[in-house]
């Protein structure tokens, strides 16, 4: 319905679904974010408009703040950033492609905007909005090797290319070959176990996931890179998100080999 009609509409809402309960079950702070346009003739979230509410499965709780947005190019005159620092949310995830409309340079301008805030990004993105985004210098970036190699044209020096430009953490992954993680730190590489690949949706998203809960909990290097690569590969097993089987993924963990490298 309305002008810009959504392909997939309810399958999205369910997946968004899954990610809110999973959200709430684990105690995580959930902020919503609707869009709306101020003109009457706009091209769509227009005022009143069934497109411009949260969709009936993605609503927001009576405990969940709703932040109303009126500019495509900025959050200002809303009171996002408030409800950012009274939580205490110093980490930002910024994945996925760019939304029909926005450009490579608004997106840039978003992730510097984010940094300005004082907040840590981690950047999980491929093309133009990669190529865009490293310009920004995210805290963490996630690209598997062609999309590295697509945003920086193949440059031998890309890693050491990215931490000059502020990029702490390059994870780059390259399916059953593995992952390599370049820090200030570490260069780490982790080869994954072998496994029966049922569907390699959402492997990325639970690669960084699993880097994320490391580094944000503590957690040794060579640990960090051996969980978040067990991670993804247990992701790769089954159809949908979730760690269900405990037991499998510490023998899945057990299973990767991780080495030192030379930055490059």
């Amino acid at each position: 319905q309305g002008k810009w009609p959504l392909d997939g509409v309810e399958a999205a809402a369910d997946k968004a679904a899954q990610v809110l309960a999973a959200f709430r079950q684990a105690g995580n702070a959930v902020i919503h974010v609707r869009h709306e346009f101020t003109a009457e003739d706009a091209p769509f979230f227009t005022p009143g408009s069934a497109g411009a509410h949260l969709h009936a499965k993605v609503l927001n709780k009576a405990n969940e703040p709703l932040v109303l947005k009126h500019f495509v190019n900025a959050f200002r005159g809303t009171d996002l950033r408030a409800l950012l620092e009274r939580r205490a949310i110093t980490d930002v995830v910024v994945a996925g492609s760019l939304p029909r409309g926005v450009s490579p340079q608004w997106f840039q301008g978003l992730l510097e905007q984010l940094k300005r805030c004082g907040l840590k990004i981690a950047l999980d993105t491929s093309g133009e909005a990669l190529r865009a985004g490293l310009k920004a210098g995210p805290w963490l970036v996630k690209p598997n090797t062609e999309e590295l190699a697509d945003a920086l044209g193949n440059a031998p020096d890309a890693i050491s290319q990215l931490h000059q430009q502020g990029v702490e953490h390059v994870v780059v992954s390259d399916g059953a070959a593995g992952v390599s993680w370049y820090s200030p730190g570490a260069s780490l590489h982790a080869t994954p176990p072998k496994v029966a690949v049922a569907s390699t949706v959402g492997a990325g998203d639970s690669l960084l996931a699993g880097m994320l809960h490391g580094l944000l909990t503590g957690d040794t290097p060579e640990q960090t890179l051996r969980r978040a690569t067990a991670i993804a590969a247990m992701a790769v097993t089954q159809i949908g998100f979730g760690i269900s089987d405990h037991a499998q993924l510490a023998r899945l963990e057990s299973g990767v080999q991780v080495r030192a490298l030379t930055e490059q």
